[in-house]
């Protein structure tokens, strides 16, 4: 599949696994839209992809604003065209609090964000998917939503909710040449975890990470873009990859 004349907008580009697959993409030859709050983070990953000859576009965005995915959208849009490959990334994860303000945030960001963006950019992928046979969605869930693991009953119903909404789209898109593409990975060594509030949750993390060699985010990223990189004929509905010691 030719990928240089593809649009792809990755939400929580900012760090981790979002950061780590708009390097694969741009290195693929895709176009990077980088979504995320952190404005200064995004402009360096822009430019540092734009150093090594791919084309990207830091969009600072807050995907718990209601608006905030069409400004987006319209920013992407002008830019490059198009969007061909979307990839819902953002998340928070906060074991071990019983906070509600906590879970609210969790599955705002979580779940609730990356059905805005599906909801926000789906018009463009509908257009990708009739114009050139295949467009993509890939969404970043995690091994929660397979397993039960205490003091993280948000991250857990949010990941859940996730993937089953992401079996939904496919069920939905499929006859319109849109791919679905969920992927649950175990435990990836990202900061993610260095912004764990509670002090407890955050060491028994860390004790895991130090128990089994983690993935790294760019193994995560080799695989999303396997995925959207395969014929149009070939799907990857469903992708868990787990660190290799992790029971």
């Amino acid at each position: 599949m030719r990928n240089d004349f593809r649009t792809a907008v990755i939400t929580g580009a900012s760090s981790g696994i979002g950061e780590a697959t708009a390097h694969a993409f741009a290195a693929a030859g895709i176009h990077v839209a980088l979504l995320a709050r952190r404005a200064d983070r995004l402009a360096e990953l822009a430019a540092a992809i734009e150093a090594n000859g791919g084309r990207a576009l830091a969009v600072p965005t807050d995907l718990t604003d209601p608006g905030a995915p069409d400004s987006a959208a319209s920013e992407v849009v002008d830019h490059f065209g198009r969007v061909d490959i979307l990839v819902n990334n953002a998340g928070v994860f906060q074991p071990g609090s019983s906070d509600p303000e906590s879970w609210r945030l969790t599955v705002d960001v979580n779940l609730t964000g990356a059905l805005l963006a599906v909801n926000t950019f789906l018009p463009e992928l509908l257009k990708s998917a009739a114009r050139e046979g295949v467009a993509d969605i890939v969404s970043v869930s995690s091994i929660s939503a397979r397993r039960t693991f205490t003091g993280t009953v948000a991250y857990t119903a949010s990941k859940a909710g996730l993937s089953h909404a992401t079996e939904v789209f496919r069920a939905e898109l499929a006859p319109n040449g849109v791919r679905t593409t969920t992927v649950e990975p175990g435990l990836v060594d990202t900061e993610i975890y260095d912004h764990i509030a509670n002090s407890d949750a955050r060491a028994g993390v860390r004790s895991l990470l130090d128990a089994c060699k983690p993935l790294r985010a760019s193994d995560v990223a080799e695989l999303i873009t396997f995925a959207v990189t395969r014929p149009a004929h070939v799907s990857f509905p469903s992708i868990v990859t787990m660190p290799t010691r992790q029971i």
